[in-house]
């Protein structure tokens, strides 16, 4: 079945996630940004009901690692 997709759904996640990989890209080492709780407001109303939103942060966040060498976590 088609589900309807609410105006601005998708730009608001891709919003969100293009800001948290963002934060982690300018400041790597920064342990704020080194966890991120899919308990966190935003995360449940933007990244994941968004489908495939949570896979390509964690690939993004994966690949992020190898390159900084630092470890966010998704907890």
């Amino acid at each position: 079945a088609l589900r309807l997709i609410p105006p601005g759904f998708v730009e608001a996640a891709i919003a969100l996630l293009l800001k948290v990989i963002g934060n982690i890209i300018s400041t790597p080492a920064e342990p704020k940004f080194r966890k991120l709780k899919k308990t966190n407001k935003q995360v449940e109303a933007k990244i994941l009901p968004c489908r495939g939103a949570l896979q390509l942060l964690i690939v993004s966040v994966s690949t992020l690692n190898l390159r900084h060498r630092t470890f966010p976590r998704l907890l």
